[in-house]
């Protein structure tokens, strides 16, 4: 009874083996789609390779009604067949291209050869591991375009034979070219953006001895730091530029408008560098345009890395404003799109400028990331296992230019050339990199005893760079003493930050009495700094212009951790000194306790520090009178220092007073700005419109520090609604 059946199983396989006549095109036919059997069908029409919709002879369909013609003369006579050589040789180019790069697939026999530096096309091809491409950007192992290695179309249409092969890369050569350029036409031809900030940036610009002025200040102050152009470069532009024989390059521009902002910074003519530092706003917006607007793909580049960097600094040292870890992050992420993060060594097309300016360009994002994390109190999204990019080398600019074969050879560490700032600063890198990690991560801290190691080996990199500075003969003394005082409090503050949380525990556990030591030696270090300020008079130090008009790292002697610790040392000496016994144990009275030598000792070593704070509570109020709405500041230095009074007078409860020097102050401040606003057509309606960065609910927290409750503080919020 079975056998039967299985013959007529055999009989039905055979009679479905049979094959059909196709219905589909040839195109759906090879790409398995469903097709309407249209001329051109659908799926056809809307492919990107713009496919020519063709059938065979013995295709058999029901035409829809809107192709009544069932085969194209194309599909019927090879004389006139659809012309595929655009694709063919574009596939074969693509090909050509993974074979000349030396590209081998992943189970090659000699895993030796996938692991060495492929050979590069000359710029703009960037290398993508042992693979390029012609985009100018860094391709990892997950992206698409690493399947088109294991494509070979070219090897599977080797059956046409090598004329016919020749003929459709001959055929596509002109069409490549004339799409190409179409394409390029196309892509300039924009309409203005209805947004765009300045789209008439260059007009903008103050008159080119202006630009010389602030130019020169940028080379001196803050390139040698910040390594991100090429000089000799850039003044080749710079003048094309004036000369007028060139249009304006927006990516120049663009730079150019960042140079004068951050020149505008340190420029001791007030009124120029406030109108220079009210246009930087403006440029600020056509740099983000660009960096992030609908045209981003035009700032992939080396260009687009080098405007990035000078917002991020300009957004410092202008107190700009802007969410500084977002910025810096995506920074990082557009360098190490381009490459930057690998070592140019890896890239035979580049030539030794652009190997060291890659270099130098990388280890300035590292350090403005690292700087971000440090301000933002975020985790640092980067660790040393994801980059392999050496330092920069010891060299001048003047000694590397785009036409150099060779890199020259490095001068010695003791010679002083235009890198020598940016090397000093980065051998304190990779310590500072693991410091900022262990800080802002959420596993395990480090211990005190790390804490204590870490700390004396950045003490040790604060010694290199004051004997840095002591030992050579620098002929700028103005930009030297600069470097000196920035490079000294940027690390310094590496250490306040690190010891810091031990030193608050220091009253309870005497064991962290060598942390509150240090934080207190490098407050003092870093307060010292301010003494060349002289408000309301004339300033000479450019380091203290950045400390009234920058923000974040760039405060220095001003900022907030230097004013609030210094104070909670002074309060808590004083404390210390209360006499320890009950009262009913038959406490000693005030007199007796300031007749003791040791007391005495005390406060004769606390008086410069009380000095110091006072010092900065009238520089700060000065600052505010200049119009710059850093309230925060001054508020809370103002109610420690009535805080430090009244404890001085031996007061049982000094908050009173200080919560009434609180009032006084956030009135104060609402005057002081309303003056420094005379035009200001009406109040602002809510509290915090003119100074909601500098009076954010954070500095109510830090005031816990002294003991404050702000809910015992009574004031009128109708009367400092303009403050």
């Amino acid at each position: 009874m079975t056998e039967p059946k299985a013959t007529e199983t055999v009989k039905t396989s055979a009679r479905r083996a049979r094959r059909r006549s196709p219905k589909s095109c040839e195109q759906c036919r090879k790409r398995k789609l469903r097709c309407d059997r249209g001329l051109p069908c659908r799926p056809c029409k809307r492919s990107r390779g713009a496919l020519q919709c063709f059938y065979s002879p013995e295709t058999n369909r029901a035409a829809p009604s809107e192709a009544p013609q069932l085969l194209p003369q194309s599909a019927s006579n090879p004389e006139t067949q659809p012309d595929v050589g655009p694709i063919l040789d574009a596939m074969k180019g693509g090909r050509e291209r993974f074979r000349t790069t030396g590209y081998q697939p992943p189970d090659s026999a000699d895993p030796a050869k996938n692991s060495k530096p492929a050979d590069l096309f000359p710029r703009p091809h960037v290398r993508v591991g042992t693979l390029e491409t012609d985009k100018t950007r860094l391709f990892g192992r997950s992206h698409w375009v690493h399947a088109l290695a294991h494509f070979n179309l070219i090897e599977k249409l080797q059956f046409l034979g090598p004329d016919a092969l020749n003929g459709l890369q001959e055929g596509m050569a002109g069409l490549t070219k004339e799409v190409a350029s179409r394409r390029s036409c196309l892509k300039l031809y924009r309409p203005l953006e209805l947004l765009d900030p300045l789209p008439d940036l260059a007009l903008t610009l103050p008159p080119k001895e202006t630009c010389d002025q602030l130019v020169s200040n940028y080379w001196r102050f803050f390139e040698p730091m910040f390594r991100v152009l090429h000089r000799p470069t850039f003044e080749r532009e710079y003048e094309a530029h004036w000369d007028g024989c060139t249009k304006p390059n927006t990516a120049f521009v663009l730079k150019l408008s960042m140079v004068l902002g951050l020149g505008a910074a340190v420029h001791r003519d007030l009124a120029e560098s406030g109108r220079i530092r009210g246009l930087a706003k403006s440029w600020l917006y056509a740099v983000q345009w660009w960096l992030m607007g609908p045209l981003e793909k035009t700032a992939r580049c080396l260009d687009g890395v080098q405007a990035f960097c000078l917002a991020v600094l300009l957004r410092q040292a202008s107190s700009l404003g802007g969410a500084s870890s977002i910025s810096t992050e995506s920074l990082m992420r557009l360098a190490m799109s381009l490459g930057l993060h690998l070592d140019p060594d890896g890239f035979s097309a580049y030539g030794p400028l652009d190997r060291e300016l890659r270099r130098r360009i990388w280890h300035t994002v590292l350090e403005l990331t690292v700087m971000a994390s440090l301000d933002t109190s975020l985790p640092l999204l980067i660790t040393p296992d994801d980059f392999n990019c050496r330092p920069p080398s010891n060299l001048n600019d003047a000694e590397l230019g785009p036409d150099s074969m060779d890199l020259p050879q490095a001068h010695s560490a003791e010679e002083l050339t235009d890198s020598s700032v940016q090397i000093l600063l980065d051998k304190s890198l990779a310590r500072r990199l693991y410091f900022v990690r262990k800080m802002n991560g959420v596993q395990k801290p480090l211990s005190y005893e790390e804490i204590i190691m870490l700390g004396k080996e950045l003490r040790m990199h604060c010694r290199d760079i004051a004997s840095f500075f002591h030992s050579r003969a620098i002929s700028d003394k103005e930009a030297c003493e600069f470097h000196r005082k920035f490079l000294d409090s940027y690390l310094r503050r590496y250490i306040l930050f690190l010891h810091r949380p031990y030193a608050l525990q220091a009253g309870k556990d005497p064991r962290y009495h060598l942390a509150r030591k240090t934080c207190l030696e490098c407050c003092q270090i870093i307060a010292s700094h301010s003494a060349a300020l002289n408000l309301p008079h004339e300033i000479k130090d450019e380091f203290c212009f950045m400390a009234i008009r920058g923000s974040g790292l760039f405060k220095g002697p001003l900022s907030q951790d230097v004013i609030v610790h210094l104070a909670l040392e002074v309060i808590t000496q004083l404390e210390e000194e209360r006499d320890p016994r009950m009262p009913d144990e038959g406490s000693t009275s005030a007199a007796s306790v300031a007749a003791d030598p040791l007391v005495q000792m005390s406060r004769a070593g606390r008086q410069p520090l009380i000095d110091t704070l006072r010092f900065i509570l009238g520089q700060l109020r000065h600052i505010i009178a200049l119009g710059q709405p850093s309230c925060k500041r001054y508020l809370l230095l103002s109610a420690a220092m009535v805080h430090i009074e009244e404890l001085e007078g031996d007061s049982t409860n000094p908050l009173p007073a200080a919560m009434s020097q609180l009032t006084h102050c956030l009135k104060e401040c609402s005057e002081m700005l309303r003056l420094a606003a005379p035009d200001a057509s009406q109040p602002a309606t809510e509290p915090d419109l003119a100074w909601s960065e500098e009076t954010s609910p954070d500095w109510t927290d830090t005031l816990g520090l002294f003991g404050f409750d702000f809910d015992l503080l009574d004031y009128n919020l109708d009367s400092s609604a303009s403050v």
